[in-house]
């Protein structure tokens, strides 16, 4: 069963990987024939179109009429701040990436050698601006927040009777909404459905789970978002208004918990190897007494190797078994001469876990060098010694 699961889950990264990277001299080629294809289906979905209402849209001389006022009381929702408000959290965020503290490892002279080696590996605050992003973080909440409550208190307005948009212009009673007449109540699916593609985005680069979990959120908000609009719908098809916004039905609340718990199932597979790493920690081995050209490295999340220094003998073949434990993860092993990655001595294979591969390394000169991967080399980094 776990090998069918397996083989499944890398079929469709092997299909998500040509959709996300796709060869793009024979996309090119396509594109004259796609573009042709597609007017010609516009050319004939118009003419369905046209045939569909050919009884309809047959010559005809319409009056002019003038423009009807509006029924008293209904009124165009006035401007809202927040919509200009989410777009500079945005920028803020976008800056806590770009405004960092370096993130290559900062070079550190060995008093014993004198040889330059890498200091240890950036922490998150090495990787973004954490007062940025808190501050992005917070401007965004913000912005999304406010904007709903002015949504739901413009919508609460609307359906009270008593309350009118705009004051009269002549003294007077306030006018009312004529019955059946009202605005459509907020909905929470128009925010919770680009989370879970967050969630789906933010999977691809770390976990499968979180891709699993993206497109049933996705589904879940894309269902919700759906039925809230038919029973407007409905309701204004029936002539009457919506149900209050707090006597939403159970349904609604269970969907709502449903896409909750999609998304804290997500967190947890995520974690859950991390934390049964931490409770049972990997006891550290004793040096060998002699150095060998055998070498196990096992991939640690995208957080780092389970070690970060390796010392193998100079000028000598060198076999190096990689585990991969993460489920839908690339990982490798690479080796480099500096801190920069400019110049690469090896690189492995790289693999999608839960999977293992056996690396030959040509011999290595005496030296001190770095080992990363590839695929996340700003935390999963390491510095190999040859003597």
């Amino acid at each position: 069963m776990i090998e069918t699961l397996q083989s499944l889950l890398q079929g469709f990264l092997d299909w998500l990987a040509q959709v996300i990277l796709p060869d793009w001299n024979d996309v090119i080629t396509w594109i004259p024939a796609l573009l042709m294809g597609l007017v010609g289906l516009i050319l004939l979905l118009v003419l369905a179109a046209w045939w569909r209402s050919r009884e309809v849209n047959r010559p005809r001389l319409i009056g002019r009429v003038r423009e009807g006022a509006p029924p008293p009381g209904t009124h165009l929702p006035g401007p809202s701040k927040w919509p200009f408000v989410i777009p500079v959290g945005a920028v803020v965020l976008f800056a806590s990436l770009v405004l960092h503290p370096d993130r290559a490892p900062n070079p550190v002279i060995d008093p014993d050698t004198g040889q330059i080696v890498t200091g240890p590996a950036p922490d998150v605050g090495g990787l973004v601006n954490l007062p940025l992003l808190g501050l992005g973080l917070a401007v965004v909440v913000v912005g999304i927040v406010g904007w709903y409550l002015d949504a739901r208190r413009e919508w609460r307005r609307a359906e009270d009777p008593t309350w009118s948009a705009a004051p009269a212009l002549e003294p007077g009673p306030e006018p009312t909404p004529p019955p059946g007449v009202h605005l459509p109540g907020p909905s929470p699916w128009p925010f919770l459905a680009p989370i879970a593609l967050a969630v789906f985005m933010f999977g691809i680069v770390f976990s499968f789970w979180f891709v699993l979990g993206g497109l049933a959120m996705a589904v879940v908000a894309i269902a919700g978002w759906y039925r809230d609009a038919g029973r407007e719908w409905r309701g204004a098809e029936e002539g009457r208004a919506p149900p209050h916004y707090e006597a939403r039905s159970a349904i609604s609340g269970r969907l709502v918990s449903l896409y909750a718990l999609i998304a804290a199932v997500s967190l947890g597979l995520f974690f859950a190897p991390n934390y049964i790493a931490w409770v049972n920690p990997v006891p550290t081995l004793a040096p060998a007494a002699s150095l060998s050209a055998n070498l196990k490295i096992t991939a640690v999340s995208v957080l780092g190797f389970d070690t970060q220094s390796l010392t193998v003998p100079a000028d000598t073949p060198l076999t190096v078994e990689f585990d991969n434990p993460d489920a839908g993860v690339q990982h490798n092993v690479a080796i480099y001469t500096s801190s920069d990655l400019a110049t690469a001595l090896f690189e492995g294979e790289r693999i999608t876990g839960p999977a293992k591969a056996t690396y030959q390394v040509p011999p290595i000169p005496k030296g001190t060098y770095h080992f990363v991967c590839d695929v996340h080399p700003q935390t999963m980094t390491g510095t190999l010694t040859s003597q």
